[in-house]
């Protein structure tokens, strides 16, 4: 079950990751509303759902994410 969690919580920090380096080397030159349009997009991919609808805290597993819309 902890490897699980493990797993999940890894996966999801890649794509913040991967994310946060496309909005600052690619999208640096645009607005802030292109921007946000663009980090929006992203998280309503559904490969992106998966990885953080429902994610548990790794601080403190009482707490967990809920439903992305």
């Amino acid at each position: 079950m902890y490897l699980k969690h493990l797993i999940r919580q890894v996966e999801a920090m890649e794509k913040l990751i991967n994310l946060t380096d496309i909005l600052k080397q690619e999208k640096k030159d645009e607005t802030q509303k292109m921007q946000m349009k663009f980090l929006v997009e992203q998280m309503s991919r559904p490969d992106y759902m998966e990885a953080l609808q429902g994610f548990i805290c790794p601080l403190n597993p009482v707490h967990q994410l809920g439903n992305l819309r």
